[in-house]
C-alpha cells in the first residue's frame, strides 16, 4: 500500500476519533513511539524494519528518553570487573525528595 493511501486513512481515524494530528506531523509521532519502545532492541533491525535508512536518523530524531530507561541505566550499573569497591551505590530517589534528573532539567 503506498503512503498517500495510508495518509488518507490516518486522517480519516484522526476525524473519526475527533483527534487534531500531533505537532511535527501525521506520522512522526507514531514513529517516535514506535521507536522508542524498540530501544532495547539491535538498533540495525530497528532502523531497518522501521524504514530508516541511517540509524543515526532514529536516535537523533525518533527515539526518546523514558523513565523507566533512565531509572535502570543509572541503578543497573554493571560491577566493575568483579569489584563492588568500584562500582558506585545508587539508591532511589525518597518519596517527596526531588530527582536530581529534575533538578538537571530546569
Amino acid at each position: 500500500m503506498d503512503r498517500s493511501t495510508m495518509d488518507k486513512r490516518l486522517r480519516k481515524a484522526y476525524r473519526c476519533a475527533d483527534l487534531k494530528s500531533t505537532p511535527g506531523g501525521l506520522w512522526h509521532a507514531w514513529r517516535r513511539k514506535w521507536a522508542t519502545e524498540r530501544k532495547h532492541l539491535p538498533l540495525k533491525d530497528v532502523a531497518e524494519a522501521g524504514g530508516w535508512r541511517e540509524p543515526q536518523t532514529l536516535i537523533r530524531c525518533y527515539q526518546q528518553s523514558d523513565e523507566a530507561a533512565f531509572t535502570s541505566v543509572m541503578l543497573d550499573a554493571p560491577k566493575l570487573n568483579g569489584r563492588s569497591d568500584l562500582t558506585p551505590n545508587v539508591t532511589p530517589n525518597v518519596p517527596g525528595q526531588k530527582s536530581r534528573r529534575s533538578a538537571i532539567n530546569r
